[in-house]
């Protein structure tokens, strides 16, 4: 690998009151791994106003970690924004966020596999515990993970591929204590 960040135990990574008026503020936030071949290894990233981990290039490795307490200032960011592709996110927890917690944007032939997606929506509506918009997935692989509470008031789904998303294969996951559909594809 070319980076191997295991146990870390990070809080308050990143805080603006600033919100930025275009779509996304502040996902780029938070712990940044940009570049191929990084792994984050059993380790605890909390409190962010934005992000908690972005990470973005190839090859990534994402492996039981626990994220908590991100996009407290109710923008588009997630506990974890992956702009990547040929990457495996697996056996984490991620849980409560103002708005999705699993955010995909230009992700691409990833495995996102036994998860635990849970409690978002808290500032913001129209939303997935996952969302995407407009993802081309190049057969990206959502399974075997669990969504559930959505606490949104209004549009809060499971799972939310919004605006034309394609090629993105989702199957046997749970989803439950949502407001709205378990799986909402919006084309």
């Amino acid at each position: 690998a070319s980076l191997v960040l295991d146990d870390l135990r990070m809080v308050h990574v990143y805080h603006s009151n600033k919100a930025e008026s275009n779509y996304g503020s502040q996902r780029r936030t938070g712990l940044v791994l940009t570049g191929t071949n990084h792994e984050l290894t059993n380790s605890v990233i909390a409190y962010s106003s934005g992000s908690g981990v972005f990470l973005e290039g190839s090859d990534h490795w994402m492996v039981n970690n626990f994220l908590h307490d991100h996009d407290y200032i109710g923008g588009y960011a997630s506990a974890l924004e992956l702009v990547a592709s040929d990457c495996v996110i697996s056996h984490n927890t991620m849980t409560r966020t103002g708005r999705q917690v699993l955010g995909l944007r230009d992700s691409f032939a990833s495995i996102i596999q036994h998860n635990d997606f849970s409690f978002a929506g808290y500032l913001t509506t129209d939303l997935g515990l996952v969302y995407g918009n407009g993802i081309e997935g190049d057969n990206l692989v959502v399974r075997y993970n669990w969504f559930h509470d959505n606490v949104s008031s209004f549009k809060g789904f499971g799972i939310y591929y919004d605006h034309g998303c394609r090629d993105i294969i989702t199957h046997n996951n749970l989803v439950w204590n949502v407001p709205d559909s378990g799986i909402h594809n919006n084309q």
